[in-house]
């Protein structure tokens, strides 16, 4: 039986943490919940999005049901921001959430079967619709206009749901196999150990929180550089969740800026999930997708954080063109749009990030 990391209590912060312990659920299910439901008021700024993907773990009656639904609870949420249909394709995404405001619309994606959308829509060969939640993790603007028809969005998307799992054996069948473009890679992980027993419970919902920016300090950048670079290849993807989590949870703690704690617990929050996908992951490379990605980051992380090299070079020695060239440049320009790379099409040259 998959014996899941427990979760390190330090590793909350402020509010968050606070109403987490109060949901009478696991904590490695009520605090990714929680952080959910916050990331829906929390405003991005600049740097950094508020946005997050989070899918607790676990087989039926362990409490990861509960403790969405009982984080959700917390809040007296206007119209509109929560919703718990399920997209059934990247047209139906777009129709659920179209609007006439100017602005990018914050809204909730709750699924209290996430399995409904992961196995059924996500999962199917050739399907949009994970393109499409892998742009809405990176930006606000998604879709085109077309002669017959206006698929386009303006939204910050956040993503809450349960997953039926037992094991790691059947997330991979589930969520691992054929998520496009390493959309597990953007979600974070709740689990818990399986003795929870339900009890009844009763919230108070808390009006909205007012909006307003949250200042992010230079410390900030310089704890995640130096985090991930003890393990470059592991954390790469991870120090921008953890900016993520430290901006939410100073929001919600009404935290004029992002203190060392906030950061700190974040980045332990992180390593909490990296724990977790040692064993909760996607075999190597399952998709062509993801062994472009692959390919592109291992051979940057051999050379160095900000380290240039030629793209047409690691191109034709790494053999990419036998992957095709479109979906190539696609893979590499959503790892540029998600501040992984670096290129300069001038000089066909691309580099790691830091």
């Amino acid at each position: 039986e998959q014996s899941n990391p427990s979760f390190p209590e330090e590793a909350m912060y402020g509010w968050c943490g606070d109403k987490a312990r109060e949901l009478g659920t696991p904590l490695g299910f009520s605090y990714p919940a929680m952080l959910a439901v916050a990331a829906v008021m929390t405003p991005s700024v600049p740097g950094i999005r508020s946005n997050i993907y989070v899918a607790n773990l676990g087989k039926v009656g362990t409490g990861k049901s509960q403790s969405i639904e009982r984080a959700i609870s917390t809040i007296a949420w206007t119209n509109g921001i929560v919703n718990t249909c399920v997209p059934g394709s990247d047209k139906g995404l777009y129709k659920m959430f179209k609007h006439d405001e100017p602005y990018a619309k914050a809204v909730l994606l709750a699924q209290d079967e996430l399995r409904n959308m992961v196995k059924s829509k996500i999962a199917i060969q050739g399907a949009a619709l994970p393109y499409v939640l892998c742009e809405l993790f990176g930006k606000d603007n998604v879709g085109g206009v077309t002669k017959d028809d206006n698929d386009q969005v303006r939204l910050q998307l956040t993503i809450l749901g349960a997953l039926k799992c037992d094991d790691e054996i059947e997330f991979q069948n589930l969520f691992g196999l054929n998520t496009l473009d390493g959309l597990n890679r953007r979600f974070i992980f709740g689990v818990a150990p399986s003795d929870w027993e339900y009890e009844p419970y009763t919230i108070m919902p808390e009006p909205m929180r007012m909006t307003y920016s949250v200042q992010v300090p230079m410390y900030c950048w310089d704890m995640v550089k130096e985090w991930k670079h003890k393990d470059k290849l592991k954390r790469h993807n991870l120090g921008e969740l953890a900016l993520r989590i430290a901006l939410i949870t100073s929001f919600m703690n009404q935290d004029i800026s992002i203190t060392t704690d906030a950061m700190t617990t974040a980045l332990r929050f992180m390593e909490w999930q990296e724990s977790i996908r040692d064993d909760y992951k996607a075999g190597e490379a399952e998709t062509r997708e993801a062994e472009v990605e692959q390919v592109i980051v291992t051979v940057l992380t051999k050379l160095g954080v900000d380290v240039y090299t030629n793209w047409t070079k690691l191109y034709k020695n790494k053999h990419l063109d036998r992957k095709g060239c479109s979906l190539v440049n696609r893979v590499r320009d959503v790892m540029i749009r998600e501040g992984m790379i670096g290129y300069d099409s001038q000089t066909k040259t691309i580099w790691l990030k830091a």
